[in-house]
C-alpha cells in the first residue's frame, strides 16, 4: 500500500512537472494551420502565425504578456498604418530593414530610421523563436512606417491648405500696421506671448570631428538663428513652419540669450485624426468568430473595431 501511494504521488509530481515544460513552450509558429488568415486590413492579410510571432516578440522585449486578442489588435493597426502609408506613396525599402537581429550583430543597417534596443543579454541566452523576416516585417517595419507616415503628414503642404490660408491672412493683417491681438482675433487664431532662452552649448567647429557627436542629438533649434537676425519689435517677414503648426512672430526684446516674443500659431489638426479618417475608407474584418468577439469586448473604443 506504501509503495503503492509512493507510485501515484511520484506519477502525480511527474505529470506536473511535465505539464509546466509544456506550458513554458513557447506558442509554435510553424505548426500546420497557422497560415490560415483570421483578419485583413484593405488587401493586407494577417494570419495566425503573425499573432503568434507578435506575442513571442513583446515576450522577448519583456512587454506583459499579450493574448491572441491584444496582439493580433497591434497587428492591425500596424497594418492600416501600413496600408494608408501605400495608399499615399509612403513605403519602406529593403536597405531600411534590417539584415540579422541587432542584438545579435550589433548592427544597425543604413537607413534604418528606428530600433528598439535590446538587453545586453549573450545571444546564445536569448530565448527568441522568431525569424528574421517575420522580425522586420512586424516590429521594425511599422516603426519606419509610423515615423515616414507623420513626416508625410507634417510636410505635405496641401494637408494643411486651411490653415494655411489662415496663418497667411493674419501675416498680411501684422504688416499692413494691425497688433497680433488684433489680427489673430480677426482670422480666429491663438496668439501667445512668451519667454526663451537659448541654452545651447556651442561646440568649437575644430572639435567637432574628433568628438563622438551622436547624431541622433536633438538639432539646434533654427528658431534662436531666426530671432537672432530680428532686431526688437521687428516682425518676421516669413511665416515659420514646424511639425505641429504655423506661425507668425515678432521679437519683443533680447537680453543676452534670453528673448521675449509675441505669436499668432495655427495648429496642424492631430496625425491621429488625419490617420483615422484614412483609415475609414479601407474595409477592415476579422474571420475568427472567437477572436472577433474579444477584440470587440477589450477594445470597444477603436473606431474600426465598432466598424467589425
Amino acid at each position: 500500500m506504501i509503495s503503492r501511494k509512493f507510485d501515484i504521488a511520484a506519477f502525480a509530481l511527474l505529470l506536473s512537472l511535465v505539464s509546466a515544460q509544456v506550458l513554458a513552450k513557447p506558442p509554435q509558429a510553424g505548426a500546420p494551420g497557422n497560415n490560415v488568415v483570421v483578419a485583413k486590413v484593405g488587401e493586407k492579410a494577417i494570419t495566425r502565425e503573425d499573432i503568434i510571432h507578435t506575442i513571442l516578440i513583446e515576450k522577448f522585449y519583456k512587454s506583459p504578456a499579450l493574448s491572441e486578442a491584444d496582439a493580433l489588435v497591434i497587428v492591425m493597426q500596424d497594418a492600416i498604418a501600413q496600408e494608408v502609408a501605400l495608399s499615399v506613396g509612403v513605403v519602406v525599402t529593403p536597405s531600411e530593414t534590417p539584415v540579422n537581429f541587432p542584438f545579435v550583430n550589433e548592427f544597425t543597417p543604413s537607413g534604418a530610421e528606428d530600433f528598439k534596443a535590446q538587453e545586453t543579454l549573450p545571444p546564445q541566452e536569448q530565448a527568441f523563436h522568431v525569424s528574421h523576416a517575420a522580425y522586420a516585417q512586424l516590429y521594425v517595419v511599422p516603426k519606419i512606417i509610423d515615423r515616414k507616415l507623420r513626416r508625410y503628414y507634417n510636410t505635405s503642404s496641401f494637408l494643411h491648405s486651411s490653415e494655411r490660408a489662415l496663418i497667411k491672412q493674419a501675416l498680411q493683417l501684422v504688416i499692413s500696421g494691425k497688433s497680433f491681438e488684433e489680427a489673430a482675433n480677426a482670422t480666429g487664431l491663438m496668439t501667445a506671448r512668451r519667454e526663451l532662452e537659448n541654452n545651447t552649448i556651442k561646440m568649437p567647429a575644430a572639435l567637432i570631428p574628433i568628438l563622438p557627436v551622436d547624431s541622433h542629438l536633438p538639432k539646434i533649434d533654427t528658431l534662436f538663428d531666426i530671432l537672432n537676425q530680428l532686431t526688437p519689435g521687428a516682425v518676421h517677414p516669413a511665416i515659420i513652419e514646424d511639425g505641429v503648426g504655423y506661425r507668425v512672430l515678432r521679437l519683443i526684446a533680447r537680453n543676452g540669450q534670453k528673448y521675449t516674443i509675441e505669436t499668432i500659431e495655427a495648429a496642424k489638426p492631430p496625425f491621429e485624426s488625419w490617420l483615422k479618417e484614412r483609415a475609414s475608407t479601407l474595409h477592415i474584418s476579422i474571420n475568427d468568430d472567437a477572436l472577433k468577439r474579444d477584440v470587440k469586448r477589450d477594445y470597444p473604443g477603436i473606431d474600426w473595431v465598432g466598424r467589425l
